[in-house]
């Protein structure tokens, strides 16, 4: 139960957080070149090319530990090597299925952009004609848990050029790496509610001015973007009234049980299952939860009816 519950967490993270998965990669190949040495401490920073403050978040999110600490020198190691190994796989698989999209010729925007969306046609109407404006134009989602929501943003980070990151995971100097270092066409941003006030600053100085400013070894360094930040939150009452300001909002309605049904079998049908297999497992799912991540995260680690049936006792019959 606790192993099928961490593998559907650690997917879900790495799949938002593709930047692990190589991070990751390194780290394994890592470890094993050095599994026979009596005094292997484990890996430091510069050799799995990745700076101090991500790889304490994947401390945070129990993906590495820290093995060794002092003065000069930090290590870690990853905390559950063959679950990490099993779970990667099937992450770049699903990264994999996402790279090729058709494009059309407007901006590089997929032309079954939000296809697998039912309803909410006037929230697509206002975002495709933002994608196609001169200058970024950002737009706020907002609503309860279980809506379309996040679905909008998967959606989103389809775009090319595109970055996709959690407020609740983020750090100032998170969010000023990924623009820095990436210098995203498009910020997706998912529970923009629960980032810290740092950050508010910086996506702030984003959206009003196109620049965003880190100091690093008393060195000011200013780069100028052309960034579209879409974003989205359960409820809106926390953010500051200034970035408020600078976005388009929309409420989210909750999807009815059909609905999310609909939608589920379309999301699914992009993976690969069999029709009898996603019909089964959407009827399944949804006498416990109308959540389509969910219903995707479930996907990912099943390929029988019994495996459906085994992963929904343990996971939601018991909640």
């Amino acid at each position: 139960m606790v192993e099928i519950e961490r593998k559907i967490e650690l997917f879900n993270m790495l799949k938002l957080n593709p930047l692990w998965v190589d991070i990751l990669k390194e780290a394994i190949e890592n470890e094993k070149k050095n599994k026979d040495k009596d005094y292997y401490l484990g890996f430091e920073w510069y050799e799995v090319h990745a700076s101090p403050a991500i790889l304490n978040r994947m401390v945070v999110n129990r993906i590495l530990d820290i093995s060794y600490s002092s003065r000069s020198s930090t290590r870690y190691k990853v905390r559950d090597l063959e679950l990490v190994e099993d779970v990667l796989k099937q992450v770049e698989e699903y990264l994999e299925a996402k790279k090729a999209p058709q494009i059309n010729s407007e901006g590089g925007i997929p032309e079954d952009l939000f296809s697998v969306i039912v309803g909410h046609d006037d929230i697509k109407k206002i975002i495709l004609k933002s994608l196609k404006a001169s200058r970024p134009v950002n737009i706020l989602l907002y609503g309860p848990p279980a809506t379309a929501k996040t679905l909008f943003l998967s959606e989103l980070a389809r775009l090319p050029g595109s970055k996709y990151i959690i407020g609740s995971a983020s750090t100032r100097a998170g969010i000023l790496d990924y623009l820095i270092e990436y210098k995203p066409n498009y910020l997706i941003i998912d529970e923009i509610e629960k980032m810290k006030g740092e950050d508010y600053a910086a996506l702030l100085s984003l959206m009003e001015t196109g620049i965003v400013t880190r100091m690093k070894k008393n060195m000011r360094e200013d780069v100028t973007l052309k960034t579209w930040v879409f974003a989205a939150a359960n409820d809106i009452k926390r953010l500051p009234r200034e970035l408020k300001s600078r976005f388009l909002t929309f409420f989210v309605k909750p999807y009815s049980h059909n609905e999310f049904k609909k939608v589920a079998k379309a999301v699914l049908s992009r993976d690969g299952l069999s029709r009898d297999t996603i019909e089964y497992l959407v009827d399944k799912i949804s006498r416990y939860s109308t959540d389509v991540r969910d219903a995707v995260l479930v996907s990912r680690i099943v390929k029988t009816k019994e495996d459906i049936d085994e992963v929904i006792k343990i996971v939601f019959e018991k909640r």
